[in-house]
């Protein structure tokens, strides 16, 4: 099995790509995330959107959903309470993203979601349980993560985060067989 994840991360970038989310909504999403797999952050997200009657987290559109409401769709208390105290906020940055209930994982994958490119990526992808497991599937015991991302630059090594972040397992099958890769195959 030979490929090159670099290659494939840009041919495959439309499938991928994610609209772009304000500060707030990417702080949300981060926050919602926290220590809970993949698949469950996605299913909660969803039914917020479905909550929220929106695409797009804004202030106002949280403030008007109860906490009982978030609970029902199993966001917990202390999340609750750090998705309100960012809603305090003037304004969603570094700086002011350090508050209680978010720590540095929350604010590297904000950084992450917001398309920041500086060090802390690379220094963030060999810790990310969800692009180990892929890269797993993907290389094999031969895998390394530090090795697949070293040659790279910041850029491109956040593309290959990105690209291990949404690819399903039917992408990991396909590149494993040398197929191509579909939008199907991607989150």
């Amino acid at each position: 099995m030979s490929f090159n994840i670099l290659e494939l991360a840009q041919q495959t970038k439309s499938f991928w790509t994610l609209k772009s989310r304000s500060a707030l909504h990417c702080a949300v999403s981060c926050v919602i995330s926290q220590r809970i797999r993949l698949n469950c952050s996605r299913k909660i997200l969803s039914k917020l959107y479905i909550l929220l009657e929106a695409d797009e987290f804004t202030k106002d559109k949280l403030d008007e959903i109860k906490d009982d409401e978030l609970i029902e769709i199993g966001i917990d208390s202390k999340k609750i309470d750090t998705i309100r105290r960012i809603c305090l906020l003037a304004e969603v940055n570094e700086k002011t993203l350090k508050i209680k209930g978010v720590g540095p994982w929350t604010i590297k994958a904000w950084k992450i979601s917001m398309n920041e490119q500086d060090e802390m990526v690379k220094e963030t992808i060999p810790n990310d349980k969800y692009v180990i497991k892929r890269v797993f599937e993907l290389y094999g015991d031969s895998g390394r993560l530090d090795d697949i991302i070293k040659p790279y630059s910041i850029e491109e090594s956040n593309m290959i985060m990105n690209f291990l972040w949404r690819i399903k397992e039917t992408g990991v099958e396909s590149v494993k067989l040398n197929r191509e890769l579909y939008r199907s195959d991607f989150i």
